[in-house]
């Protein structure tokens, strides 16, 4: 059972959203999954309904033995290190630069940039060991959730947005570093200065085989754009996940 799994990903903040849209996407897709998150219920609600491809770990996304125990899970339960990890967990904060609460931001800053940090490099160091002897035979991806807002500065969300750039900033630079035996990838579409073709997108995504379209940090007067690219997006077969604002 174990030989039969193709990849072995690691998925954080798995428990809704994009997380557990992507954790069932890579279950739907037959590969094995160590998901993180913070409700435990969730996890175990998500075990019984996945089955043994899934395997939940709880707890905090910036604690460095969660993250060290999500690794140590795929070599426990699968029989080899995870070759596939989608940095995914992170936390919403509303409010302007002069308003914000520097409380409030430091903790959203423990988890957006430096819980997403150690879990790059605690990646990023067990995969370009792996390749040395698996390269190019085999894979090896790091995906990091994006935001639009970690693109294009908004008043109203760049306290928040400034965790965003320096996720994007740590994600290019880990991809300079290391070179192309793990592949580090990271897509944000924003149409105030990119028209999103969803046909060419579900074109892209049926040539590999695999994929999934992630619709993030949508708040309430972009929803309804959102639901109509989603609705294109779905007539072509194509898996789509929203996260809101304060839940992506």
């Amino acid at each position: 059972m174990i030989d039969s799994y193709p990849r072995i990903a690691i998925v954080t903040g798995a428990t809704r959203g994009i997380g557990e849209a992507t954790a069932r996407k890579f279950i739907a897709s037959g590969y094995a999954v160590i998901g993180s998150g913070r409700t435990a219920a969730k996890l175990s609600a998500l075990e019984k309904e996945l089955g043994a491809a899934f395997v939940g770990v709880a707890g905090d996304a910036a604690d460095e033995s969660v993250l060290d125990r999500l690794f140590e899970t795929a070599e426990a339960r699968f029989g080899r290190s995870a070759d596939l990890v989608v940095v995914n967990a992170g936390r919403g904060l509303g409010g302007s630069v002069k308003d914000c609460d520097r409380t409030d931001f430091a903790d959203v800053l423990k988890v957006n940039v430096v819980g997403a940090l150690a879990l790059m490099q605690k990646a990023a160091r067990q995969m370009v060991a792996a390749q040395k002897t698996r390269f190019p035979q085999h894979p090896a991806d790091i995906i990091v959730i994006g935001s639009v807002v970690g693109r294009s500065v908004s008043p109203f969300s760049a306290v928040y947005g400034s965790t965003k750039f320096a996720v994007h900033s740590l994600a290019e630079g880990l991809r300079r570093e290391i070179g192309p035996d793990v592949r580090i990838e990271i897509f944000v579409y924003d149409e105030t200065n990119r028209r999103i073709r969803p046909e060419q997108i579900s074109e892209s995504i049926a040539r590999a085989g695999s994929g999934l379209v992630c619709l993030v940090g949508v708040q309430s007067n972009q929803f309804p754009r959102a639901l109509d690219l989603a609705r294109r997006f779905r007539a072509r077969n194509t898996p789509v996940a929203i996260g809101g604002f304060h839940v992506s």
